[in-house]
């Protein structure tokens, strides 16, 4: 299914290949589902002998519960089982034969038993660790643990497996953990068959990977159908990749298959770089918290979700060589999430979608970017890039409705081309849409109340409605930049300014009742009154009378100075006891050998008089002698003596 010039299904080009469920039901699915049940009854005839019986805990097939302080030495290391707290510790284990892959590394058949290792611990055998029920794997100061997984022909058909868990879920935690699987060529009936590999299998439960780094290497591009998968958890509830850890797939023919369960990353990368088949595929995916996830699968889709798939603060890169990128029902990308999607068909193939607050890019060879199957798409506060290689696409169709508020979109078309098509209503509010020399166009009715571009050009003329009972409105332009502008003016005086008619005339010049198609218009409105504002020119104001123009360069009084009055001189600071002599004779006189007077008012600059306003707390720590007495006191002494003397004299004639 793809799409003709005006944004209708072309029968003869598929927009979306089939998917790894949707296979169920092809001839090729159907031989495989044959082969899958004669591999599985094969399986239960060949089961080798030595598989631990309920209970047993085996390490290279000895029954380690029967050995002498519970301990099977492994090399230069050891496995110890404890009972009391039901933990198989593996310290510096080398688990092989000589060069020869065991049937089993280790074997569990007891309940709730937890492997956990100490230093770097390493396992070859067709199975590595095999448990009938669920299993805990912890690393202790670092502990690690590397697993050769290949063919031991007394298996036959068996699938080689790294981990494999019958009953229950797997737990890893605090682990480094290294899985390859190789030579899987097995000779059956004198004829040589690939058997499967799996890194990890499990048989239902919930899973976890918390604070770990798995990586997994394995052979891929055998066929048409997957061999070999990283981490097969068909029947689980769920599998979460949590704290910080990373899981790496370097080369494997099918990455995370869980049909019927959640995948949840949270706060933790994936990294499946060369997937031959098929990335992920589960009912639904999480993608959180700053985790980090890069896909490539060639033939079948990077990612697929049967139901929801969040990808929330986090960033995605999901590629497919020959197939759609990302697939699911319902896609939300929120809360700065970044996606990068490519395909050869569609990029992104989704029923509904909401894109809020994001950066989504996708890119498709042969298609649209992104098509809407029966659904209705979201976009808000979002950088959208929708893109095809094909001249004869563009870049969105939807079968629904397509709202975009307050966002950047890219989605260009040749010309007759329409860039983005909704089968059903448009809604564009805020933000810019670039179609190129394409269109935009509905199915039913348009509201255009953003900027639509033509090559960086605003252009409104390849918007249209398909239909006849359809109508395209535009919604009346943004004046909010131009109120604010006259806001400002009407603050202002006119009387103060030379040239406020300019402002007056910017004004009077704004045309109310514009719709977004003069947007250009209107913002130069805004422009035209700033611009005035900007270059009004103050009115001067007269000198007064009598006002003497201050000197260029000259540094103005302070009023607080006064000017230097010789009575506002501190005193001198009489000389200490016992200190430095003064060059003066002791006592006496002054430089021209007489007495200094000792009447104030022959000298008012020796010993000036305070006044209340001066500072007497002047940083000088030492005393003051005498006391300043006003001249207008040493006249009164004076009067009062001469009144004395006359009164004597008096006296003394009678």
């Amino acid at each position: 299914m793809s799409l003709d010039n005006d944004g209708h299904v072309d029968q003869m080009l598929p927009a979306k290949k089939s998917t790894v469920c949707e296979r169920i039901g092809s001839m090729g699915t159907k031989k495989k589902i044959v082969y899958t049940f004669l591999a599985v009854c094969f399986m239960w005839i060949v089961q080798p002998e030595t598989a631990a019986a309920a209970g047993e805990i085996k390490v290279k097939g000895i029954d380690i519960l029967q050995e002498q302080d519970h301990t099977v030495q492994c090399g230069s290391g050891t496995a110890k089982y404890e009972p009391d707290t039901n933990t198989l510790t593996l310290n510096q284990a080398v688990i092989a034969d000589n060069g020869n892959a065991l049937a089993f590394g280790i074997e569990i058949g007891k309940e709730g038993v937890t492997v956990e290792l100490v230093g770097q611990n390493t396992i070859d055998a067709h199975i590595g660790i095999s448990s009938e029920s669920p299993l805990h794997i912890k690393g202790t100061n670092g502990g690690s643990l590397a697993i050769h997984a290949y063919k031991n022909q007394s298996l036959g058909t068996n699938a080689c497996c790294g981990i494999k868990v019958h009953g229950g879920g797997l737990t890893v935690q605090d682990a480094d953990i290294q899985i390859r699987v190789s030579d899987l060529t097995a000779a059956v009936g004198g004829l040589n068959t690939v058997v499967s590999g799996y890194a990890i299998d499990i048989c239902g439960g919930e899973n976890q990977i918390s604070n770990s780094n798995i990586v997994i290497d394995m052979p891929n591009n055998f066929d048409t159908d997957e061999r070999c998968t990283g981490i097969n958890a068909t029947d689980a509830v769920s599998l979460t990749i949590s704290d910080n850890s990373s899981v790496t797939m370097n080369s494997v023919d099918a990455g995370i298959g869980m049909y019927g369960g959640k995948l949840v990353i949270s706060g933790s990368s994936l990294t499946i770089a060369n997937a031959d088949q098929y990335g992920v595929s589960c009912k639904s995916v999480e993608i959180l918290n700053g985790s980090d996830v890069s896909v490539l699968a060639n033939r079948y889709s990077a990612l697929q979700a049967n139901d929801n798939m969040t990808i929330s603060n986090s960033t995605v890169n999901a590629e497919s060589e020959k197939n759609n990128s990302i697939i699911c029902q319902n896609l939300a990308a929120t809360d700065s999430a970044k996606l990068t999607a490519k395909g050869y068909w569609p990029a992104l193939y989704v029923k509904d979608s909401v894109i809020k607050d994001s950066a989504v890019e996708a890119e498709s060879s042969t298609s649209v970017g992104i098509f809407c199957e029966g659904g209705n798409i979201e976009i808000a506060g979002s950088e959208v890039k929708s893109t095809s290689k094909n001249s004869n696409q563009g870049g969105m169709l939807i079968e629904g409705n397509l709202t975009m508020t307050d966002s950047n979109i890219i989605s260009p078309g040749s010309a007759g081309v329409n860039g983005i098509r909704a089968t059903g209503d448009i809604s564009v509010t805020g933000g810019s849409i670039e179609i190129g020399e394409g269109k935009i166009s509905s199915g039913n009715q348009m509201l255009i109340g953003g900027t639509i571009t033509s090559n960086g050009v605003p252009s409104y003329d390849n918007v249209e409605s398909g239909q006849s009972g359809g109508q395209v409105t535009f919604l009346g332009a943004d004046y909010s930049a131009v109120d604010e502008a006259i806001a400002k003016a009407e603050a202002l005086n006119k009387a103060d300014y030379t040239n406020f008619d300019a402002v007056e005339a910017a004004v009077n010049a704004v045309v109310r009742g514009k719709d977004i198609r003069e947007q250009a218009i209107v913002d130069g409105y805004a422009a035209e009154i700033q611009a005035a504002i900007a270059a009004l020119k103050p009115v001067e104001k007269p000198e007064e009378p009598g006002e003497k123009p201050e000197e260029p360069g000259e540094k103005p009084d302070d009023p607080a100075e006064k000017p230097d009055d010789p009575v506002d001189k501190p005193e001198e600071k009489p000389e200490k006891p016992g200190g430095k002599p003064t060059g003066k004779p002791d006592g006496s006189s002054n430089e021209t050998g007489q007495k200094p007077s000792v009447n104030p008012s022959q000298d008012q600059t020796q010993n000036p008089a305070q006044t209340p306003t001066q500072n007497q707390g002047d940083g000088e720590k030492s005393p003051k002698t005498g006391d300043n007495i006003p001249l207008l006191g040493w006249l009164t002494v004076l009067a009062v003596i001469s009144a004395a003397g006359i009164s004597v004299g008096k006296l003394w004639k009678r």
